[in-house]
C-alpha cells in the first residue's frame, strides 16, 4: 500500500466520516476481514474517497483485480474507475 503523507494510520480520513474507522481500522478490514468485508470496505473507499486516499489503501492492482467483484457496488464513480484501472493495465501500469 502507498503511503500518502496526508493520510497516517491513526486519523479518520475524510470519507470516513461517518462511520468513524481510522485509517488502520480500514486497513484491518481490507487485509483480515472476510471476503464480504473486505469487497465492501473496497468498494466504499472506491467510491467514497478522493483518488489520492484510494492509493493510500490498495494499489490499482487489486482495485483492478476486484473490479469485477464490486463494480456495481461503486456508484457513480464506477465507469470513471473502470476506465482508469482498464487504461492503466492496457498501458502495463502494473
Amino acid at each position: 500500500m502507498k503511503k500518502d503523507s496526508a493520510l497516517s494510520p491513526d486519523m479518520i480520513p475524510t470519507f470516513s466520516w461517518d462511520r468513524n474507522l481510522t485509517c488502520r481500522q480500514i486497513q484491518e478490514l481490507l487485509s483480515k476481514g472476510s471476503e464480504f468485508q473486505k469487497n465492501s470496505t473496497l468498494s466504499w473507499v472506491l467510491r467514497e474517497a478522493t483518488m489520492d486516499e484510494i492509493w493510500f489503501f490498495c494499489t490499482p492492482e487489486q482495485a483492478y483485480n476486484k473490479l469485477p467483484v464490486i463494480e456495481n457496488h461503486l456508484g457513480r464513480r464506477k465507469e470513471l474507475l473502470r476506465y482508469i484501472l482498464r487504461t492503466w493495465h492496457e498501458l502495463g501500469k502494473f
